[in-house]
């Protein structure tokens, strides 16, 4: 009972003091750069994929002859490696 009202007025006393500071630094923030004239446009650029749908249905198809074999674990890593050297992928695993 003692430690929970000591926790009570140490948060009054600390913690809504400092999330207010931090509020009012998040707002000054955001004003600053919100309003900057030589802000360009985000743009992210979008890479094509090397995933198509014959390489989805054949780890599909890997998946099922595990579930069917009752294999309930395998190493991962070696398998996303092994993919991405069958299938010629980049960085979509």
């Amino acid at each position: 009972m003692v430690i929970n009202a000591l926790n009570l007025v140490i948060f009054t006393l600390l913690g809504i003091p400092i999330m207010f500071l931090t509020f009012i630094a998040d707002c000054v923030y955001f004003w600053i750069n919100n309003f900057r004239v030589n802000l360009k446009k985000i743009v992210i650029e979008r890479e094509p994929s090397t995933i198509t749908m014959s390489w989805i249905k054949k780890i599909k198809l890997i998946a099922a002859k595990y579930a069917f074999n009752r294999i309930k674990a395998i190493y991962a890593t070696e398998y996303v490696k092994k993919f991405r050297e069958d299938l010629d992928i980049n960085s979509q695993l």
